[in-house]
């Protein structure tokens, strides 16, 4: 499991808010999985998204990969912050989000935020130490 990395003030106040922003984005919902999450970009625009679930499994997906897809999908650039909320307490990201943030976030400060608690850093290297690196038959693999 990840150990949470220290964090200066100014960036505690700015994952607490993203994280508000991220929760009013839930709504009221009845979702088993309520978490949102909220990525700021270094252009000032906030993406944000909430967990879609499906009776599918396969066609859920999770908010912060939601909120990663907006942000590459309307060109956001530098990702300078990413907060996952939960109401019911910090959640840390599953395997896919993991992969996801190695390959479109790598380098971006992450935090998870519970109900009552305040943020925690994320170190992404250790969330996901050896990412899947590429599937294409012509790329040559230089891992194990």
């Amino acid at each position: 499991m990840a150990k949470p990395s220290h964090t200066s003030e100014s960036d505690d106040a700015l994952a607490t808010k993203l994280a508000e922003i991220a929760r009013r984005h839930l709504g009221a919902t009845e979702s088993p999985c309520p978490t949102a999450a909220a990525i700021a970009a270094s252009d000032g625009r906030v993406f944000t998204a909430k967990t879609i679930i499906s009776k599918t499994p396969g066609l859920s997906v999770c908010a912060l990969r939601l909120a990663l897809a907006r942000a590459t999908a309307e060109a956001a650039g530098e990702l300078n912050m990413i907060v996952g909320a939960h109401p019911r307490g910090a959640r840390r990201p599953c395997g896919l989000c993991r992969q996801s943030l190695s390959e479109l976030a790598a380098g971006t400060k992450i935090y998870i935020v519970g109900a009552n608690g305040g943020p925690e850093r994320l170190d992404a290297a250790a969330l996901l130490p050896e990412p899947f690196l590429d599937y294409r038959p012509d790329h040559e693999d230089t891992g194990t």
